[in-house]
């Protein structure tokens, strides 16, 4: 894919725009903005970490299904 070429002062007078955009924002609606972005991440994070956990407990049932302890294993192993 080729870019097309911008010129410095498009570009200057695309970002000054965008500012402008956000100073123009009232504060109430920027703080709410903030929040609901705050509590999506938390709940991002939630949902990954409740994954990870499901993948983990997954494997460890697996590998403990794949290699089975003997008895003699079993009573001498030390748990911590």
């Amino acid at each position: 894919m080729r870019r097309a070429p911008y010129r410095t002062s498009d570009l200057t007078a695309l970002l000054d725009a965008l500012e402008q955009d956000l100073l123009d924002v009232p504060a109430a609606e920027l703080h709410d903005a903030q929040r609901e972005t705050g509590r999506a991440w938390e709940t991002s994070c939630q949902e990954i970490r409740s994954m990870l956990n499901e993948v983990i407990a997954a494997t460890e049932d697996d590998v403990a299904a794949a290699t089975p302890i003997s008895a003699e294993a079993a009573t001498t192993a030390h748990w911590h």
